[in-house]
């Protein structure tokens, strides 16, 4: 046994660096990189990953203390460095993506691959030999014959594929298919990382599936890669597609990131082609826009010609799921005002907006509660300004006398075979198909404050589009929405089925005003923003704008000099956060 240092980077977010440690008694042969061990540590025990041999002397080095399994691969390693660097993330923080999440110890043996000739009319474009492809097709374009095309050009190249998909059901629905066709799939599963590191040719995955250990990379694949789901909310706030393409490009392989909606992001630096043949306009919804200008107030959201609608839909469809109503409010109010006076209920304490519970008027700030009485005019009735999906729901009930399910990320109340569904955007995940899709207030999407408001609008209305079908098809649904901007860009991109104009105009409108991707930009947040902020300003040509006391922004002309600035800058010395090509900007 050969008593050699070896070098090992601790599971310890702010030791950034390896340690030198000895072999563990009684281990013979070396210790590949991106194996997991435990390691002793100031007292305690801790995993870390072997990086390579040590650098250090053999004098008073401790010994590994064991041999945890199987680890990611060299190549992962070097990925895992460019994503710290990248997002400004602790390295450990991608070396426990690329890991399994229980020991392992042996790989299982490659199934026989041996997809299924190609039959479908959609093709890729003139495929690139290496390098990202945005590749567009209508909203409601099955892109099934896209991912088989691109695993049966890999066959004849060592590597697996990577197939990335926005939400897990989409993922295990493209497995089973993939499978069907005579593809070796490595599907989301407890066994998923142990098949990928085998070798298995394809890999489909959410946005984990971006580390995911296979030995070589052949191709990849992102479908809907648009969708906010690819990027990680919480710091760091790194993005699978970028990851993808990044690992496309060490290994020299093609990418294709495959999209109804060709983003100023996505499409920045990077050639866009149309699938070959795709139907276009075809391949889109069938889209009615509602004026609520134009509509009785006394309905607020419940307009005629959105009433009229539901009942037909409900005549022409006899099953569940008849109507799904969207709208991205809970509770049943989320604004109360008096009906004698017009004045907004507060509450007395914070201020805060107050709900109606019954007899009770209830703060979800600081939980106070009083009588409903008004507090200008001491009236004893309110109106609802603003109503949550829990009101609207009754409402509905009441109006179209069918029974109505309420959906939200928390979950539905149960109703069995309910005709109608209102809720959040959660409805879009929990049904399949429906005849009327109605969003019930575009204006919170179109409007919302942050500069990639309408991209994610119409990344919204992509999704709510393939639940009512393809016009034209032989049963097509209907997607109705009302906003009091009928004539604003989305609304009319979606009624013509064509968003080439309006994504270039969002992609110039940036460029204009210096925003992303045309910048790079990072949230800071926390104690000492400011002064972390001026730290890093000093590393490079980075600007820091203070927004708030504990709250700032640095841009730079490109990410690479963002992130060198970043990595100059130590942030063990400040108390802050640092959410790189941050979405809620």
């Amino acid at each position: 046994m050969s008593d050699e240092a070896i070098g090992i980077l601790v599971d310890v977010p702010a030791l950034s660096r390896p340690f030198d440690y000895l072999p563990p008694l009684g281990h013979d042969g070396p210790l590949e990189p991106g194996t997991i061990v435990r390691v002793p540590l100031h007292g305690r025990r801790v995993d870390g990953w072997v990086v390579g041999p040590g650098s250090g002397t053999q004098a008073s080095l401790q010994r590994i203390t064991k041999v945890r399994g199987i680890g990611p691969t060299e190549e992962l390693l070097r990925l895992a460095q460019f994503a710290a660097w990248r997002w400004a993330g602790p390295l450990t923080r991608f070396l426990k993506a690329s890991s399994p999440e229980h020991n392992v110890l042996s790989l299982p043996s490659v199934p026989a691959h041996a997809p299924k000739p190609l039959k479908g009319s959609l093709h890729l474009p003139e495929p690139l030999d290496e390098g990202a492809t945005v590749v567009t097709l209508g909203a409601v374009e099955d892109p099934f014959d896209l991912v088989l095309e691109v695993i049966v050009n890999a066959a004849s190249r060592p590597g697996s594929v990577i197939v990335a998909t926005p939400t897990i059901a989409y993922a295990q629905r493209l497995a089973a298919r993939l499978l069907r066709s005579g593809c070796a799939v490595a599907g989301p599963g407890p066994e998923q990382w142990s098949q990928a590191r085998a070798g298995w040719p394809v890999v489909v995955g959410v946005r984990g599936v971006a580390f995911a250990p296979v030995p070589q990379v052949a191709s990849v694949v992102v479908l809907d890669a648009h969708e906010r789901t690819f990027t990680e909310e919480a710091t760091p706030t790194w993005s699978a597609v970028e990851v993808l393409v990044e690992r496309a490009r060490l290994a020299k392989a093609p990418a294709y990131l495959v999209t109804p909606v060709a983003t100023a992001t996505l499409s920045f630096n990077r050639p866009v082609s149309v699938a070959v043949g795709s139907a276009g306009s075809q391949m889109w919804p069938k889209v009615t826009t509602v004026d609520l200008k134009a509509t009785d107030r006394r309905h607020r959201l419940l307009t005629e010609p959105f009433v009229d609608a539901a009942r037909e839909a409900l005549a022409e469809d006899l099953g569940p799921a008849a109507v799904v109503c969207l709208y991205n409010r809970t509770g049943r109010a989320k604004l109360l005002a008096c009906k004698r006076c017009d004045v907004l209920a507060a509450c007395i304490e914070c201020g805060s907006t107050v709900t109606q519970e019954g007899v009770r008027l209830l703060c979800p700030t600081c939980q106070s509660a009083r009588p409903v009485v008004c507090a200008g005019c001491g009236g004893l009735a309110m109106k609802i300004v603003r109503p949550g999906v829990s009101r609207l729901a009754e409402e509905l009930r009441a109006l179209l006398q069918v029974t109505v399910d309420e959906v939200t990320a928390a979950g539905g109340t149960g109703a069995p075979g309910a005709r109608v569904i209102v809720g959040t955007e959660a409805v879009l995940h929990r049904v399949r198909r429906t005849r009327l899709l109605a969003i019930l207030d575009l204006d919170q999407h179109l409007l919302a404050p942050r500069f990639s408001a309408e991209e994610d609008a119409l990344a919204l209305l992509v999704q709510a589009g393939r639940l009512v079908g393809a016009r034209g098809s032989e049963a097509p649904g209907m997607l109705l929405l009302q906003t009091r901007q009928p004539d604003h860009e989305v609304v009319r991109a979606m009624e013509n089925g064509n968003l080439l104009d309006v994504l270039a105009t969002s992609s110039e409108r940036r460029k204009r005003l210096s925003l992303p991707p045309h910048v790079a930009h990072a949230a800071v947040r926390g104690a000492q923003a400011a002064e972390y902020g001026a730290a890093v300003a000093l590393n490079g040509d980075v600007q820091f704008l203070e927004i708030e006391p504990l709250e700032g922004l640095l841009v730079a002309p490109t990410f690479h000099i963002l992130c060198d600035a970043l990595a100059a800058t130590p942030r063990a010395k400040f108390t802050v956060k640092v959410a790189v090509d941050a979405e809620s900007i």
